[in-house]
């Protein structure tokens, strides 16, 4: 949520699903992909878990991200994180950041920085730019941190309508699209996806079907907004 002050004692609550840019709203790439056809795994565990649970997990697991993805920003700032502040599976999650940070040399250059492209209407947060270090050559590549159990095609759009909103501001491209899951099974607790740079253009000819689609179904939409006391007492 967004909290913009608008008198001494009120302020403005806005939800996350639009950025503000230019004196415009535009939809977050998230909610944009909302509109990308769920697959059928999905389908199925909705199914298994009814519609109410299911939306309870959802939101636990999302909120769950942010945590993970708000001590990743607090790490690459230089901060100390304590443990004791965490549940187990968050520690785990921000554990491997930590070994993939260590793996890949990771130098950082922008973390939780506000993308938008003006030209198609989307904004968004890309989690890291930077370079990492591979076989002694330095890569430059835009990453996401992702906690989730799945990888879904909607992360790859996701990324690269990130890409294409920079490149739009002639900032240097990416030389590799990472993503990268975190809290795995795996030795180092993470697994590593690259989005291959020839599906780049599909990726995002598909997340413009998803905004033409959108914008149908939700025709002048805006943000919710609501006027709340910043202090209150009986």
């Amino acid at each position: 949520m967004q909290i913009i002050q608008t008198a001494e004692n009120t302020a403005k609550v806005l939800d996350n699903r639009f950025y503000m840019v230019d004196g415009h709203w535009l939809p977050s790439v998230t909610t944009i992909l909302s509109c990308y056809p769920k697959g059928n795994h999905l389908m199925q565990w909705v199914g298994n878990h009814g519609l109410l649970e299911s939306n309870r997990l959802k939101n636990v697991a999302a909120e769950k991200g942010s945590i993970v993805h708000y001590a990743a920003e607090r790490l690459l700032k230089k901060e100390e994180l304590e443990m004791k502040y965490y549940e187990m599976d968050e520690w785990k999650a921000i554990l491997a950041f930590v070994q993939f940070y260590k793996d890949y040399s990771f130098e950082v250059i922008e973390t939780e920085k506000q993308v938008e492209s003006c030209q198609y209407g989307y904004a968004g947060t890309l989690d890291a730019h930077g370079f990492v270090t591979v076989k002694d050559k330095k890569i430059r590549v835009r990453c996401d941190w992702k906690t989730s159990n799945n990888a879904y095609a909607e992360h790859d759009i996701q990324l690269v309508a990130y890409e294409k909103a920079e490149q739009e501001k002639k900032l240097p491209p990416a030389d590799e699209l990472w993503i990268v899951y975190l809290g795995r099974t795996t030795k180092s607790g993470y697994s590593l996806h690259k989005i291959k740079p020839d599906k780049w253009d599909e990726h995002f000819k598909t997340f413009q079907i998803c905004k033409q689609l959108w914008e149908i179904t939700n025709p002048n939409a805006k943000p919710f907004e609501k006027e709340l006391p910043l202090t209150i007492k009986l």
